[in-house]
């Protein structure tokens, strides 16, 4: 699944994967773990697993899965790509949620839990205040194949046919070399032949 697919699935709807805690399921890390399982492919939720947001980038290194991810430090000039796990340092255990857009000033994310007990949201934020940084997959987000389109397979046909004829026609014309190879080899050993037998005659003739 590509991560429009997952904004427009997901929007408006609580997500939970762990069913903790039971007074409020729709954790921020609820939507980052449902992201990871369904765009990125991980399925274990051990992988940037802890006890609150904060503390999955504050100690990355010693998180589950870490390897996995590159850990970019927010700063001026800094700007997370789409899909990128942005952390924040908000009181008292931080949050999390999947950057979509933006620049160096403003950004847009899918967020959960962005206001307490909020479902998953698109959210405008007006700058990066509170912002840890980001964490980037490191293999390639998967997207859908291409569509093969009639012409396609057209052009693929064509491109076939044009190699088939030109074959046949390389090999016709190899045949025609060959039949007149041969010829000129019978038309050589006749002329041969000829002149060792008129050689012969000549010579009987001067020895009789």
């Amino acid at each position: 699944m590509i991560f429009d697919d997952f904004i427009n699935k997901y929007r408006g709807v609580g997500v939970d994967t762990d069913g903790f805690p039971a007074g409020n399921l729709f954790q921020c890390m609820d939507l980052m773990h449902k992201f990871c399982q369904e765009v990125l492919g991980i399925t274990d939720l051990r992988v940037l697993a802890a006890s609150n947001a904060k503390s999955v980038y504050l100690n990355f290194n010693n998180v589950f899965g870490h390897e996995l991810f590159e850990k970019i430090d927010n700063t001026p000039t800094g700007v997370p790509l789409k899909g990128d796990i942005v952390f924040y340092d908000f009181p008292p255990d931080g949050h999390v949620d999947i950057f979509i857009q933006g620049d160096v000033n403003s950004f847009r994310s899918f967020s959960q839990n962005f206001r307490t007990g909020s479902k998953s949201i698109v959210v405008n934020h007006p700058h990066y205040a509170g912002v840890l940084g980001w964490l980037r997959y490191k293999k390639p987000v998967s997207e859908p194949m291409a569509t093969i389109t009639q012409k396609d397979l057209d052009d693929l046909r064509t491109r076939a046919d044009n190699s088939h004829n030109l074959l046949q026609s390389s090999l016709q014309t190899n045949n025609a070399l060959v039949k007149k190879i041969e010829e000129l080899q019978k038309a050589t050993i006749s002329y041969l032949e000829k002149e060792v037998l008129t050689e012969i005659q000549n010579q009987i003739k001067r020895l009789g």
